[in-house]
């Protein structure tokens, strides 16, 4: 089932960054592009506030006060494993970068990074997101033909 613009739009982030100019650019960014936008100013507020709510997409900076980027993911994960997490870090490294994609991350990027490049990667959690709450939905469907049978 295809879904419209305005459905896409109902996608969830969490954009958390202690960093306030680059906090408020993403939150800026998306809520152009019509998504729904929560801010956390730090690791610990981000993990209340998943602990509190459902976010479809987080982007979180790896070092954070309180609480690190990989303590965003890791809790994203154990509450809902259908998030998809974005890490951007000013301190890559091959280590942090393999160890993100192996703990779950969506994506990893090195700041700074080009406005095309963020929405590219925007683009691409929020299709498999699409992509995942579709294929949940057409399972139910099926669910629901195959009881009435």
């Amino acid at each position: 089932m295809y879904k419209s613009r305005s459905e896409e739009r109902d996608i969830r982030f969490l954009v958390a960054d202690d960093e306030k100019d680059f906090r408020q650019f993403l939150e800026t960014f998306l809520r152009k592009k019509g998504y729904k936008v929560t801010e956390a100013v730090n690791g610990e507020e981000a993990l209340e506030l998943i602990d509190r709510e459902n976010f479809d997409v987080i982007i979180t900076d790896l070092k954070m006060p309180g609480a690190d980027g990989f303590a965003v993911l890791e809790r994203s994960i154990e509450k809902n494993p259908d998030t998809q997490v974005i890490l951007i870090t000013g301190y890559a490294s091959l280590e942090s970068a393999l160890k993100a994609i192996k703990v779950g991350a969506y994506d990893y990027v090195k700041k700074p990074f080009s406005i095309d490049e963020i929405d590219v990667v925007i683009r691409n959690a929020v299709l498999k997101i699409n992509l995942i709450k579709a294929n949940r939905n057409l399972l139910k469907c099926l669910k629901k033909a195959y009881d009435r049978l």
